[in-house]
C-alpha cells in the first residue's frame, strides 16, 4: 500500500533449542495429517524397541516428545522415497 517503513516497533526474541521443539512438537501434534503416526507408528515404534518399558506411560509419553520430530522426518522421507506414498501430502 505504498508504506516504506514498519507499522510498529519489534522485538526479536531468540528461544532456546528445547522450546522450539516443544513448540514444534505442539504444532504437529494439532495437524490432522500427523495424528495417524503418533497413534499408530511412532508408540508401536517405542514400545517394540524398548519392551521393557512399554507399560510406564509417563516414560513413553517423554520418548515420544523427545524423539517424535525426528522419527516423523525418517518415515515421511522414506515413505516420500517409496513407490507408494501412502497418502503423504
Amino acid at each position: 500500500m505504498g508504506v516504506s517503513k514498519p507499522l510498529s516497533g519489534c522485538t526479536v526474541s531468540l528461544v532456546d533449542r528445547d522450546l522450539l521443539n516443544q513448540i514444534h512438537l505442539y504444532v504437529l501434534e494439532s495437524t490432522e495429517e500427523v495424528l495417524p503416526y503418533i497413534e499408530y507408528g511412532m508408540l508401536i515404534h517405542i514400545k517394540t524397541t524398548y519392551p521393557k518399558f512399554r507399560k510406564r506411560t509417563k516414560w513413553l509419553q517423554d520418548k515420544h516428545n523427545s524423539t517424535f520430530i525426528q522419527w516423523l522426518h525418517f518415515k515421511v522421507q522414506s515413505e516420500l522415497n517409496g513407490e507408494e506414498h501412502n497418502g503423504v501430502s
